[in-house]
């Protein structure tokens, strides 16, 4: 992930990461003429938080509403929706 996040840093410097989910950053990329953003694995996210200690429905339901809908401006990152 340290190689991802060195290439998005210096593609974007403004790009925004999602705190506490390395192991769900799986590239970066965008729309033409748009910045590039992070991407992220929506079924690692729910991983990452079942781990954590959350119960699978209860982090399907925290991604889905947290996570996924989240608009922060153009700097969001993009989720893959792989489950």
């Amino acid at each position: 992930m340290t190689l991802i996040r060195e290439q998005l840093a210096e593609e974007n410097p403004n790009a925004l990461l999602i705190t506490d989910m390395d192991d769900a950053l799986v590239g970066y990329g965008g729309q033409y003429s748009k910045p590039v953003v992070a991407i992220y694995s929506g079924s690692r996210i729910v991983d990452i938080l079942v781990s954590q200690g959350e119960k699978r429905v209860d982090a399907i339901e925290y991604f889905n509403f947290n996570i996924a809908c989240a608009w922060v401006g153009e700097n969001t990152p993009i989720i893959i929706i792989d489950f």
